[in-house]
């Protein structure tokens, strides 16, 4: 269940020689912080020239489903996406046994060492369609149900599957306000033309981050690394905010005296920004490098 990445891929040293190759030249070596380390990385335990083997096969019965349950999201196999993600080890799936409703839907929860069970399969509810689940930390998964009068919740602890709260709440995932996106491990609520906020104990909106409303993502999120915590969002004209899938606290990088942020890009370790001086307008000067706490690291000339 654990996704890792097949090959040994550091997206800061992609970034930074992504900048550097637009930049023509490198950087000189004094404008570069030399304490700076990358992120830990997750390497396959075997070697690449050992033929990889069959391992642990978790199966309906194995995790404590009924009869004829199947790990799905959709009963369309085309469409069907049971994974929901994964913290470290601990994988969670959706699944879905017959019902006169249609299926009734499950949350479980899987070791990925050893396949076991992490806790009895949560009973979500009846329906024809699945309700969609999100990591929400470490420690939590929310899953929601859209309904014509406001939606459902269910907040389920990730190590003991217990439910901390299920009831209504106003966070959709359907298009509109308050929409619930993945972004890294964490599920945001992003309203457009009002900013992004994060997601509470209740399935209630928590902190706020002013903006255009959308998280900017990456392509990818299946890395060798942990999952990032910083995202950015654009805060109107050519600028982006960086901020914290924490708590919301925005990141506010340190920049010399003259000059202004412009486009921002996150990447495991900190972050990157487009930055100009008061006097040249939008075209950038150069490209800065900070770590998650908006220290500066390094900058190339473009």
């Amino acid at each position: 269940m654990t996704i890792v990445g097949l090959m040994a891929i550091v997206v800061a040293a992609a970034v930074v020689a992504a900048y550097w190759t637009r930049a023509g030249r490198e950087s000189s070596s004094d404008m570069r912080d030399s304490s700076w380390q990358p992120p830990p990385q997750t390497f396959l335990a075997a070697h690449m020239d050992v033929r990889p083997v069959p391992g642990w096969t978790a199966r309906i019965g194995d995790v404590g489903l009924p009869a004829e349950s199947k790990f799905a999201s959709s009963a369309d196999p085309i469409w069907s996406q049971p994974l929901v993600g994964d913290v470290g080890p601990r994988g969670f799936l959706l699944a879905s046994s017959p019902d006169v409703a249609g299926s009734q839907w499950w949350l479980v929860g899987v070791d990925a060492h050893t396949g076991q069970r992490l806790f009895a399969p949560v009973r979500l509810d009846a329906a024809t369609f699945s309700p969609k689940c999100f990591l929400n930390g470490p420690d939590v998964v929310l899953c929601l149900r859209d309904g014509d009068h406001g939606g459902t919740a269910w907040v389920i602890d990730t190590h003991s599957g217990a439910v901390s709260y299920t009831g209504p709440t106003d966070l959709q995932t359907s298009p509109g306000p308050l929409r619930v996106s993945q972004i890294e491990s964490y599920a945001v609520a992003e309203t457009t033309g009002q900013g992004v906020f994060g997601v509470g104990p209740h399935a209630e909106t928590t902190w706020f981050v002013p903006g255009k409303g959308k998280v900017n993502e990456r392509s990818t999120r299946a890395t060798n690394v942990a999952p990032q915590v910083l995202a950015t969002q654009d805060a109107g004209g050519d600028q982006m905010s960086v901020f914290s899938l924490v708590d919301g606290k925005v990141v506010s990088p340190e920049l010399d005296a003259g000059l202004s942020p412009k486009s921002a890009v996150t990447y495991p370790g900190g972050f990157a920004v487009e930055v100009v001086a008061s006097q040249s307008g939008s075209i950038p000067d150069g490209v800065e490098f900070f770590d998650d706490a908006g220290k500066k690291l390094g900058r190339a000339e473009v």
